[in-house]
This record gives structure tokens, C-alpha cells and sequence, in this order.
């Protein structure tokens, strides 16, 4: 039977990190240890820590940024299996059993989930689920896996991949799972088995910092890349800027991202957002709005009777 260690990197946010944590003891497949890893004072989450009925091992985060908080975390832990868990993430209650009983029916490095993303009132913006696996090649273009709250991975793989770069500013868990899928295979579970919360302080609304993260895995990875994974790359590159120049009022250079993004690919479906620029800040709020309702009706559609998208 493998053991699962759970991985919290946390800032010290008390009520979410007791929020992930409860979520984590609420497992139907109770996890053999926690380790919290804090870039705080660790006395100030000691009650927290001592009301979990877990084994739970706290620590101060010695380096910086999340890649160092992961990777101290899994050279804390002793399970053959991890489980990585932000702390303002929450699982639903069957995420492990249902990623440990997957893990085992495939010689995989790790199993992914889908993801329900809420707002700070718990309201539901979107869902992303799952319908395949990413290949090599479809893992350099886009972050098909999502947030690292989601995956579940063998000690192993990680080990044999070096786990996560702490040279990297971001998308560190993108990087990873392009490291892990040049070695091994990965599966996935269809259901939105985590749930994610956004907030307006969000680091990844800056504009800048997306073109900055973006291209540093890029020239990270750039000769791995054919003229088509580049071009597919630079499309998604450009329809992510689109969408968070939109988001922080910026439509003029959202749009100038949109039509870069189209030109790329010649992709006709993401049309409708170069055009929506055009008609201001409420228009395009609009269509965003019917855009993900119309995303969430197709989901439901699609999963009718099979999935939990409460």
C-alpha cells in the first residue's frame, strides 16, 4: 500500500490554510502525513497544526518563492506518493482515493484532476475539466495539466526529474510536468476534484509578469520546440495577455493581443474576443460573462448525471 504525503506551501494565511487542511482530514483516503511548509513565523499556526488528526510536520521555509517552499516539502515528507495542496486550494473529499486507486491501474508518473474555480464569495466562475492527456509536445504549448493542487506524483519521478526549478520566477508546475512528460506518462480523472479560488490581488493579473514568466520557460525549453508547437506556444501566449490586458481595463492592447493570437493559429474561436474589444469596457464584460456561462451550460451539458459540479 503507497503512502501519501500532502505538501502545504503556506504565507501564513490562517482561515484559508485551516480550510485546506480541513479539506485534507475530510479525505475519504486519509493521507499518511501533512507537511506545512510556512515562509512565516511557525509559532503563529500551531493551534492550527495541533487540531489536525493527521501526522503533520511544520516548517520554516529556509529559501524563497514556491518552488523552494514545494521542494523543502517533499525533503521533509516520506510517502512514495504527493500530493501538492496551496493553501487558499481545497480538495473535494474523494481526490486522493479516487487519484491513489488511478495511480495504481497505470504505470504513470502522476494523475491530474479538473479544477472548479470560485470567486471570494464561493461563487462559481468556471470549471476545467479534463479531456485527455497532454503529450511531449502538447505540454510545451499550454499548461494542459493546471495548478499543482490538482496532481498527485510518485516520489520516484520527481526524484528523477529534479523537481521544481527554483531558478524560474513562475509557472514552475508547468515546467515540471514538461520535465515529467519527457520521461513518463500521466493520466487523468474528468472531474473538478479541487477547488480554486481567485482573488483581485492575484499575482498572475499582472500583464508583465505573465510575458515575463511565460517567455523565461520558453527560452527554457525553446529547442525542444517545432514550427508548430512554436506557433500553437506564442497563440496561447498572446490569448492569455489578450484576456488580462482586457481584465485590467487595457482593451486596446488586449485586442492587439487577440489578433497576434489568431494570426498564429488561425484560430476562428478566438474571434468573438478580438471583436468584443471593440465595443468598451461593459460590452466586453458582458460577453466574458455569457462567455463562461455558456462554458459552464456546455460542461453540464456534457457531464450531465456523471459528475459532481456542485
Amino acid at each position: 500500500m503507497p503512502s501519501v504525503s500532502v505538501v502545504i506551501p503556506t504565507i501564513g494565511r490562517i482561515d484559508r490554510l485551516n480550510r485546506a487542511l480541513q479539506s485534507v482530514v475530510s479525505q475519504t483516503r486519509t493521507p499518511e502525513e501533512i507537511v506545512v511548509v510556512c515562509k512565516c513565523d511557525k509559532n503563529e499556526l500551531t493551534d492550527i497544526i495541533q487540531s489536525v488528526n493527521i501526522s503533520t510536520t511544520l516548517i520554516e521555509q529556509s529559501g524563497d518563492g514556491l518552488s523552494n517552499a514545494r521542494n523543502e516539502g517533499i525533503n521533509a515528507s516520506s510517502g512514495s506518493l504527493i500530493a501538492f495542496l496551496d493553501d487558499d486550494d481545497w480538495w473535494k473529499p474523494k481526490k486522493i482515493e479516487q487519484q491513489v486507486q488511478a495511480i495504481h491501474k497505470t504505470d504513470t508518473a502522476f494523475i491530474f484532476t479538473g479544477i472548479k474555480h470560485v470567486d471570494s464569495t464561493r461563487k462559481t466562475i468556471n470549471f476545467r475539466i479534463p479531456t485527455g492527456k497532454p503529450d511531449e509536445q502538447e505540454i510545451l504549448t499550454w499548461n494542459a495539466v493546471g495548478a499543482p493542487s490538482t496532481v498527485l506524483v510518485k516520489r520516484s519521478c520527481l526524484n528523477a526529474v529534479g523537481g521544481f526549478d527554483e531558478t524560474l520566477p513562475s509557472r514552475e508546475e508547468w515546467d515540471l510536468y514538461i520535465r515529467l512528460l519527457e520521461k513518463f506518462d500521466c493520466e487523468f480523472i474528468p472531474e473538478p476534484l479541487i477547488v480554486k479560488e481567485s482573488h483581485d490581488d492575484t499575482i498572475s493579473r499582472d500583464v508583465e509578469l505573465i510575458e515575463r514568466d511565460w517567455m523565461a520557460l520558453f527560452k527554457k525549453h525553446k529547442s525542444k520546440y517545432d514550427e508548430r508547437t512554436e506557433r500553437q506556444f506564442l497563440s496561447n501566449y498572446h490569448f492569455d495577455l489578450g484576456r488580462m490586458s482586457c481584465k485590467n481595463g487595457d482593451l486596446l492592447k488586449g485586442r492587439n493581443h487577440f489578433k497576434k493570437s489568431i494570426v498564429y493559429t488561425n484560430n476562428p474561436a478566438r474571434i468573438p474576443h478580438y471583436v468584443a474589444t471593440f465595443f468598451g469596457d461593459r460590452s466586453y464584460a458582458l460577453f466574458t460573462d455569457i462567455y463562461r456561462t455558456l462554458r459552464k451550460t456546455k460542461l453540464r451539458l456534457q457531464h450531465s448525471g456523471k459528475l459532481d459540479l456542485s
